[in-house]
């Protein structure tokens, strides 16, 4: 069964009224997710025709940026709304430097000299701004000064809230870059849940940590997700590919209990089965299971207690995966404490380390780490 994914109010054909003379997306995902994004994005132009795009990482000097442009006629911005790997898919209008005095009144001057044809056609428009770094002035501040500067030039109105296009005027450190998204909301917002955790995983996590894994999507396995929360792990990965069976289990029966209604809501309760259970007793979950991947988010302590022993937590789950998987399996797993997690490699000696990758998720820079079981002679 297909998954019902929450629809995303697209904008692809407001955006064509701005005739831009190029077709760019400027793309934004977590910081360190850069290759994934650029595999995928690859992966996505090859499979639709387009072989030699330009494709730019770090265009600003940024992680967590692409900047991609393919010919005219090549449906690049429809292609890039449907990516699982990114948060944001802007139209990239104009950037930049910021003055180190007198920034506000140089974005609004900045702004105010730009063409922008579209708001001629809108009832209303709204400006965002996401901001990284440390500045003198606030998001919003630049929000009320660029938007400001609009309504003077097109005599649009301002809506914050039921605006017909969104205008980002974003800041990266000393960079300012305009542009518009090609939607409404975050493309990584794409489950609806009826059962939303305080803290859930965004579902572009979730695809990096599966392309990490490099699970063959044309190839029958099985996938658990041990510390599943709300799901989102293994709704990603019934999207990833409908040959996957999928388990998820958590040691809350409250949790477990919401991820299956969520699987309810997105028509996939065919697809993965859940059950309670602790992780650091995984054999006594499923005794009789063998897995081919572990793909999971283990908790940063918040439901073990903030005083974990991380080192000797990742030496139990790492001990009762390796007795849950097939010979030549894979786990991919977000480690909040990576030499911790080292330690217990070390001393387990029951993985090889494929991949890590660090990834600043926000509040958090953990690594995604990808490790192989290891056959060992007394099995």
């Amino acid at each position: 069964m297909k998954s019902q994914e929450d629809p995303q109010e697209i904008t692809t054909g407001l955006v064509a009224t701005q005739d831009l003379p190029g077709n760019h997306v400027f793309l934004i995902a977590d910081p360190g997710l850069e290759e994934i994004v650029k595999n995928e994005l690859q992966a996505c132009l090859r499979k639709n025709g387009c072989n030699n795009p330009n494709i730019v990482t770090r265009p600003l000097g940024f992680d967590g940026q692409l900047w991609v442009k393919t010919p005219k006629d090549f449906p690049l911005h429809a292609m890039a709304v449907k990516l699982r790997s990114i948060h944001h898919a802007l139209i990239p209008i104009h950037y930049f430097d910021l003055p180190n005095e007198n920034a506000l009144a140089h974005i609004e001057n900045e702004v105010g000299k730009l063409s922008l044809p579209l708001l001629n056609t809108v009832n209303s428009f709204r400006v965002t701004t996401q901001r990284t770094g440390k500045h003198n002035f606030k998001s919003n501040d630049v929000e009320r000064r660029a938007g400001a500067a609009l309504w003077r030039k097109y005599g649009t109105s301002v809506d914050l809230k039921n605006h017909d296009v969104d205008i980002h005027v974003n800041i990266f450190e000393h960079i300012c870059l305009v542009g518009i998204p090609l939607h409404k909301k975050p493309l990584s917002n794409r489950f609806r849940r009826q059962f939303q955790p305080r803290i859930a995983l965004k579902a572009s996590i979730a695809h990096a940590l599966l392309a990490f894994g490099k699970i063959d999507p044309t190839a029958t396995s099985t996938v658990l997700d041990p510390f599943c929360g709300s799901g989102t792990i293994l709704f990603e990965a019934a999207h990833y590919s409908s040959k996957l069976l999928l388990y998820g289990s958590d040691i809350d029966p409250h949790v477990v209990e919401g991820a299956q209604m969520n699987a309810e809501g997105l028509n996939l309760t065919n697809n993965i089965q859940f059950i309670q259970g602790d992780a650091r007793e995984l054999n006594t979950v499923f005794p009789q299971q063998r897995f081919d991947h572990i793909v999971t988010n283990p908790p940063y302590g918040l439901r073990f207690g903030q005083h974990l022993n991380f080192e000797r937590f990742y030496i139990r789950i790492l001990q009762q995966f390796w007795y849950r998987l097939t010979p030549d399996a894979t786990v991919v797993l977000i480690a909040l404490k990576w030499k911790k997690l080292s330690a217990a490699l070390r001393l387990t000696g029951l993985y090889k380390t494929l991949e890590k990758q660090r990834v600043d998720m926000g509040d958090v820079k953990p690594h995604i780490v990808s490790l192989r079981r290891i056959q060992k002679e007394t099995e």
